[in-house]
């Protein structure tokens, strides 16, 4: 027993480190991309600042929509640009905001916190695209992001890669002994969130043991006709992107 509580005690403090890995950057910082973009920094509060990079279409084409792409927990949007581009190819731009704590943004992150940063991003996209040009895409910690924010506002496409079905549901499947929905600091429901999203939902895997996890299995459940759950290698990742677009 003490073992047992002691063991808890260490993970539920810890369990931030496991989830996120950020690496920040400082605010001088000069960021290079092969592609056209923006920086953008959007004032939150007077701790909070939303560093986003607004990766562009070449040759000033004028882009027929937007992808709000939320990455994985990890690093900071420097190391995601690749991703950026299939949708570039395709005549959209990627707007990728990095977490509080990550990259340029500055703050202490939370999962209220990052969900109403999401919704400033939103807010922004829709000055400019209406929401049948508005795509919503989450990778992994992304996935519950991309999910939340799409249960409740209208955009034209979710597509997740790599997602769990709730944060407390992968952290079961590492440690099942310990009561992960009353312990873990992040929910992000996304398979609750599923229900409630009007736009079609495109569920990638890229990663074969995600793909095979007790948790996609649960996420496959909550999937209907409209929408779509995919197992690609990397190296047919684009195809099926290319594909999801046009369907």
């Amino acid at each position: 027993m003490f073992i047992y509580a002691s063991v808890g005690i260490a993970v539920f403090y810890l369990q931030d480190k496991y989830l996120l890995r950020p690496t920040k950057l400082s605010t001088d910082f000069m960021f290079k991309f092969d592609h056209g973009f923006k920086e953008v920094n959007i004032p939150v509060n007077k701790e909070d600042t939303i560093n986003l990079i607004q990766f562009l279409p070449a040759d000033d084409t004028v882009a027929k929509g937007v992808v709000i792409y939320f990455h994985d927990a990890k690093d900071n949007v420097s190391m995601f640009e690749s991703k950026t581009n299939v949708f570039i190819k395709n005549g959209y731009e990627v707007w990728i905001p990095d977490y509080p704590g990550f990259g340029k943004s500055s703050g202490k992150p939370s999962e209220l916190k990052i969900n109403e940063q999401a919704f400033q991003v939103k807010r922004l996209a829709d000055k400019k695209f209406l929401p049948e040009q508005i795509v919503v895409y989450g990778q992994h910690f992304g996935a519950g992001v991309a999910a939340t924010l799409a249960s409740s506002t209208p955009i034209q496409m979710l597509i997740l890669e790599n997602p769990f079905y709730s944060v407390p549901d992968l952290y079961s499947s590492l440690l099942p002994i310990y009561p992960w929905n009353s312990m873990s600091n992040y929910k992000f429901p996304i398979g609750e969130n599923i229900q409630e999203i009007s736009a079609p939902v495109k569920i990638i895997f890229t990663d074969e043991q995600s793909a095979n996890s007790s948790s996609s299995k649960k996420l496959s459940k909550k999937i209907n006709d409209k929408n779509k759950f995919v197992t690609t290698s990397n190296s047919a990742y684009e195809s099926t992107i290319n594909q999801m677009l046009k369907d």
